[in-house]
């Protein structure tokens, strides 16, 4: 038996499963984090610090909000692929469901990147790779117990 087989085989389904719930959310971050960046450097910018807290915290939540309907996209189509198992629900309550659940844990991300930006004046770019962070595992769970068949 290979070594990844014999890897796999004795991994318990939860962390099998979490893990493959990691790599598309990376996946998603990816897409998510490239958005923020494109427009936190073009039509929104939001990265230079001689811009105040205020704005760039402003800006920050425009482009995270923009990137988070792509980027909830491709996790949704990551997740029902790879992840989890749909039927729980007809397609258009499973896709609703998801985005809420996403929807609620993106209000917690974006206090953390108010938290980050205007209470502690740090740098934009490490506000928004905390944002993401905090929505994750809470999705995770919101996902597998409300949403999907497994």
């Amino acid at each position: 038996m290979f070594p990844a087989k014999k890897l796999l085989s004795s991994t318990p389904p939860f962390a099998l499963q979490f893990g493959k719930y990691l790599i598309c959310g990376g996946t998603a971050f990816t897409v998510h984090w490239t958005i923020v960046n494109i427009l936190g450097h073009t039509l929104s910018p939001a990265f230079d610090e001689s811009l105040g807290d205020e704005l760039r915290f402003r800006r920050s939540a425009i482009n995270n909000t923009v990137a988070f309907f792509f980027s909830n996209t491709v996790a949704y189509f990551l997740n029902v692929r790879f992840v989890f198992q749909s039927g729980r629900f007809n397609r258009k309550t499973e896709v609703g469901l998801f985005f809420l659940a996403s929807a609620i844990g993106f209000f917690p991300a974006l206090y953390s990147l108010d938290l980050i930006i205007r209470t502690f004046s740090l740098n934009t770019h490490i506000a928004n790779i905390g944002f993401p962070a905090v929505a994750a595992i809470g999705n995770f769970f919101a996902r597998k117990l409300l949403i999907f068949r497994r």
